[in-house]
């Protein structure tokens, strides 16, 4: 039996290009040849062999395995037990990025024998598949990519990828220093950079302080009060137009924050280093 079908829309983030199921012939092979998207299959019978990165891999059902872009691929079915499999072509300007949670994006494979949570992701294949042998309305269309997006999720949570998880919540760390040295002059708080960011509060704070062993909190003092130290020493400015350079409404905050951090107002500060 075979099921091939082609999507319409095209997504820019995330797209289904084409799906099917096919119970393939004794021995038949695929390659070695080069794909210009990624196709991830789903073997539902058979065994079969998955040539990747100069090793092969023996694969039965229960099992998925990524073809990707630009890489050459080469796979064939047992002489006599093939492969039966669902397969889904996608891509998208997000794919990648996606998929990078999933250490599948580096090893092509993930056996049933690793995660049980390939008959799950195997399940969402299928139903994309059975689903686009109708005519599809919108809805039809918006469940197709629910589907797609659970996949997604599947992936990186039946076999997470340490360094991808690593990289992202350094990219956090790296948002929210860049945040609070590019505004700490604004009236802003812990709170306000949690919301202009879309990240838990808490979470912001135990991910700062991970990475620079301070509070975002006292990290802002820092910058602050470095900032309004420089000022003091360097410019004319009244303490009430320094005050407001660096982040505080009214002068009498400001010298009281100065104060605690330095344990000298600014007028003292600044004479200190007059001398």
């Amino acid at each position: 039996m075979l099921i091939y079908s082609e999507h319409n829309v095209n997504m820019l983030d995330l797209s289904i290009d084409f799906c099917g199921y096919e119970d393939l012939e004794p021995s038949y092979s695929y390659g070695p040849s080069v794909r210009n998207n990624y196709v991830l299959h789903y073997i539902t019978h058979g065994t079969g062999t998955f040539y990747y990165n100069h090793e092969n891999f023996a694969l039965e059902a229960g099992d998925l395995f990524l073809l990707k872009p630009n890489e050459m691929t080469y796979y064939v079915a047992n002489s006599s037990d093939p492969w039966s499999y669902y397969w889904i072509g996608i891509s998208g300007t997000k794919l990648e990025d996606l998929l990078s949670l999933s250490k599948i994006n580096e090893t092509a494979i993930l056996k049933y024998s690793q995660s049980k949570k390939t008959k799950t992701i195997g399940n969402l294949i299928k139903e994309i598949v059975l689903q686009t042998e109708s005519n599809l309305t919108q809805l039809d269309y918006i469940k197709a990519y629910s589907y797609l997006y659970s996949i997604m999720y599947e992936l990186g949570k039946a076999y997470p990828n340490p360094l991808r998880e690593n990289k992202i919540k350094h990219d956090y760390f790296s948002q929210i220093k860049n945040y609070i040295d590019q505004n700490y002059h604004n009236n802003i708080d812990i709170q306000s950079i949690a919301d202009q960011l879309n990240i838990n509060r808490s979470y912001l704070s135990v991910l700062f302080k991970k990475n620079i062993g301070l509070s975002p909190k006292k990290y802002m003092m820092d910058v602050r009060m470095k900032r309004a130290s420089q000022l003091l020493f360097a410019t004319k400015m009244t303490i009430n137009e320094i005050a407001f350079s660096v982040g505080y409404n009214d002068q009498v905050t400001f010298s009281k924050a100065f104060k605690n951090y330095f344990l000298l107002t600014p007028s003292q500060y600044r004479k200190s280093t007059q001398k």
